[in-house]
């Protein structure tokens, strides 16, 4: 695989980034939406010429502010060219997306995936959220088919830290096909 021993990425890269969430660690209305577009060259000092398109769409609605309610969702992609090293491929799973599938499970040159979450507080500062996922990676755009995308679901725990910022820790348990996966953080997965 190229790069598979080290390689470097130069390039140039244009960027539109629209953020209007209440919160960045723990939104509960707005959207966030960014869009990059890479080109990488030899002739920029890179080691490998390509070309490298992400999207990051998300959307969170607030069902109650009572029982601090959201439903959040993510459309992530990730398209590389040909020629891409390894360092720049679209990793399947983490504990951002696709949780349940540990990072790296699947690499290929291309990525989509899409999640949803249900976050509630249950009592004080406690709270629970359930999430399920569907992507895949492929090395052409042309084999994504909706009978080959890989699902996630799991559940998880929130204990908030700070009130003023919202800022919560987080305990999630997900599972894919053939796997599962405890995560520990600060802030919400997306």
């Amino acid at each position: 695989m190229p790069g598979s021993l080290g390689s470097r990425s130069i390039g140039g890269e244009f960027a539109i980034v629209y953020d209007s969430r209440s919160n960045l660690l723990n939104p509960n209305k707005g959207w966030y939406v960014e869009f990059t577009f890479g080109t990488y060259n030899k002739a920029f000092g890179s080691t490998h010429n390509f070309q490298l398109t992400r999207l990051d769409l998300r959307k969170y609605w607030n069902l109650s502010d009572e029982h601090w309610e959201v439903v959040a969702l993510q459309l992530k992609t990730h398209f590389a060219s040909e020629g891409a090293p390894l360092s720049e491929m679209a990793f399947f799973g983490s504990e951002e997306i696709m949780r349940g599938f540990y990072e790296g499970r699947f690499i290929e040159r291309n990525l989509i995936a899409f999640q949803m979450e249900y976050r509630r507080r249950i009592y004080g500062r406690l709270g629970g959220v359930v999430f399920a996922g569907l992507g895949d990676v492929n090395e052409r755009l042309e084999d994504f088919t909706f009978s080959n995308l890989r699902p996630s679901i799991g559940v998880g725990l929130r204990f908030q830290l700070d009130k003023r910022e919202n800022l919560n820790l987080r305990f999630d348990t997900g599972f894919g096909k053939g796997a599962n996966n405890y995560y520990l953080n600060i802030a919400e997965a997306f």
